[in-house]
């Protein structure tokens, strides 16, 4: 149950991401224009994403430990 759980929210973002990209006419510059207009549209979200990456390492444990 929990994996179709899971991957009706991948389909879902999928599809999500097919109605943008025709949207733009899956032209690759004004699909990312498009995406990035939300910046502006949800400045609290683009926040806590950021603080969230900001908090993952970015470096590889396992190559840095050699």
């Amino acid at each position: 149950i929990v994996m179709d759980t899971y991957q009706e929210v991948i389909e879902s973002i999928r599809e999500s991401r097919r109605r943008m990209s025709e949207k733009c006419n899956h032209d690759s510059g004004r699909y990312i224009a498009y995406l990035q207009s939300f910046n502006a549209k949800y400045p609290k979200q683009v926040e806590s994403f950021q603080k969230l990456r900001d908090s993952v390492p970015t470096e590889d444990p396992i190559s840095s430990s050699e």
